[in-house]
This record gives structure tokens, sequence and C-alpha cells, in this order.
């Protein structure tokens, strides 16, 4: 119960609704509320960051979901715990669940037989999902269409990441990255930089947001105030302040202008899983661009014909090898290939 507002119905509707059962599924307003009387008294221990239960501020009584009664007279951890259980065990649980994951890793519309196929190795092995991922990869349809889903701006950004620190340059991102997260006096003031930042962007317009890198010339605030030529400190920390900066704008940054801002999806639901949510003009600039900046930050050294051959390998179309193979130098050519369909396909 929330305190002077009553029962907070969403936890039970988005319960069933979004984790288990799924819409249309057959339970009633009647199953959401006698959900949420379920899970009432559980919280969160602030301290330990671990899910607590607490009987003082539970409903007390017995409550229906789907035909199951749970709790009592005095409400236990179990009670939940029963339902969740119950729940997870539903036909219905696994063949939502299942239609999810297909959907996200393999098309936007799965076949049925697909479905059905994990939603049986749900059932056979009580949940086990190692089992339903092999039904899945086992059926026909999840090698037939390769590409037909869009990487999503975070595993697009991983995977950036990832074939840049490989080859030539493999382990500059992993040194660049623990550079600039070394403690050493200036994380709580970066960190501090950080949420000053994003407080700010908040009460702006997206177009007036601040930059996510400073000017070339930035110095360190005793400098400008002197004039005086900086100290080897203050040019570590100029460095180490600039490394910060460069990989938000990689990072966080480029998540939050790509549209997939860490931690704040649009609703319960969570990110959109359709393949034209995420390929649209103004998607491709934003991925453009972040190609164009972290290949001029990783791949100076990297040959983008050998490049293409380790990231791509086979899935290279001809037209992608000959416009990198033509393009005027490294970073062009690097940015080519992390732009190419192929890379913004799974």
């Amino acid at each position: 119960m929330r305190r002077n507002k009553g029962l907070n119905e969403n936890l039970g509707r988005e319960l069933l609704e979004l984790h288990t059962l799924g819409a249309g599924s057959g339970y009633t307003q009647a199953d959401v509320r006698s959900a949420a009387m379920v899970l009432t008294g559980l919280t969160v221990d602030q301290k330990e960051m671990e899910t607590d239960f607490r009987p003082q501020i539970s409903e007390p009584g017995r409550h229906e979901v789907l035909g199951v009664s749970y709790g009592g007279a005095k409400r236990r951890r179990e009670d939940y715990l029963a339902m969740l259980d119950d729940l997870a065990a539903n036909p219905k649980t696994a063949e939502h669940i299942s239609r999810k994951l297909a959907v996200h890793f393999i098309s936007d519309q799965p076949p049925q037989d697909m479905i059905a196929a994990m939603s049986e190795a749900w059932k056979k092995t009580d949940g086990e999902l190692s089992a339903v991922y092999r039904a899945m990869l086992d059926h026909p349809a999840a090698w037939r269409d390769e590409g037909a889903k869009a990487r999503q701006p975070f595993d697009f950004i991983v995977t950036g990441l990832r074939a840049l620190n490989s080859g030539a340059g493999a382990g500059d991102v992993a040194a660049f990255m623990q550079a600039y997260q070394q403690e050493d006096g200036d994380g709580d003031d970066m960190m501090a930089m950080t949420r000053t930042e994003d407080a700010g962007s908040d009460r702006r317009s997206p177009d007036a947001q601040a930059p996510d890198t400073e000017a070339p010339d930035a110095q360190a605030p005793d400098a400008q105030a002197t004039n005086a030529p900086p100290s080897v400190d203050d040019e570590a920390r100029i460095k180490r302040r600039k490394a910060f900066q460069t990989a938000r704008a990689l990072g966080q940054g480029a998540l939050r202008r790509m549209g997939q801002p860490t931690w704040l999806p649009p609703s319960p639901a969570g990110f959109e899983e359709g393949f034209s949510a995420w390929i649209t003009a103004s998607q491709l600039s934003e991925r453009l661009s972040w190609a164009r900046r972290a290949s001029a930050q990783f791949g100076k050294d990297a040959d983008p014909r050998e490049f293409l051959k380790a990231t791509l390998a086979d899935a290279a179309r001809d037209e992608t090898i000959r416009v990198v193979s033509q393009a005027p130098n490294k970073i062009s050519g690097l940015t080519l290939v992390l732009a190419s369909p192929e890379f913004n396909r799974r």
C-alpha cells in the first residue's frame, strides 16, 4: 500500500501484463488488484540494496489470483514467492516470454512454430532459459533472414567499441576507459560535473543541451585565473577531464542522442523492439557521427580493409567492400564500415 495514496495497482498490472502472462491472456481486473495486494510489503533495503519484505506494511488477508489464494491473517515472504512461482509455471507465461525473446533476437514477426518449440522447452525444463534459447536457435528460422533485426543503440556502441579494440588497435579502448576512470582525486569532481551537466540538460530543450566535450582550449581554473602555464598536475587533470567527457560523449551521451538513454525507457514496457524504431534518418545520422568520432579516437592505426574483414567477414556486401576500399583516408574507411547496413543489422 502507498502511504495515504491507496493501493498501487500498476505493480500488479505490470507483473501480469509485461513480465509473466502477457496482455490478453485472460486475467481480469480483480486478478490485477489481488496481485498488487500480494505484492504489498515488498520493498528494497536501501542500505544493502536487496529485496526486503516488511509484514507490517503488507495488506493482510487472503487474495485470489487466477483462482489461487495467497496470504492469510499474517502475511509472509512466502506468499508473494508462491505467486511468482505459479505465474512463472503458467503456460501463458512460457508463450509470452518466448515470444518476447524471439522478437528481440530473431525477427519482429517470429514464426509461431518457433514460439511453440520455445514454450515447450520452457515447460519441460521448468523455465530454464538456456534450454529455451537452444530451442530458439535450433529452429531453421533463426538463421533464415540474417539482418532482419536492427542493432539497437546500446548494442551498436558496444559492438563498435569491441571492433575498434581489436586488431591493430587492440587494447586502445580499454586503456582509454581505464585512464579516465582512475580515481586519484578527480573522480568526485568529474562526477559532480556530470550531475551538473545532466541536471542542466533536463531544464533545457534538446537543442540547447550542453556539448559533450569541452572547448579545445579548456584549461584548469588556476591556470585561467593567473594566465600562468599549467602545471604538470593541471595538464594531467585537463587530460583526464577531456578523456572523461569524450568517453561520456561516446557512451551515455550517444545513447541519449540515439534514443536509448540508460535506465530511461519511454514506458514500463521498455524500449521498442521493431526495426523501424531504430533505423531512421535521424538515427542513421547519429550513428554516422558516432562512427566518425570513435574511428578518429581509436582507429588511427587501423587498416580499413583489414578492419572490414575482421568486423564483417562474410557478411560484407560487394558494395560495402568497394566503398571502403575507395575511402580517401583511414578514418573515413573505418567510419564506412561502422555505418554500413551490415554493421547496423543483426
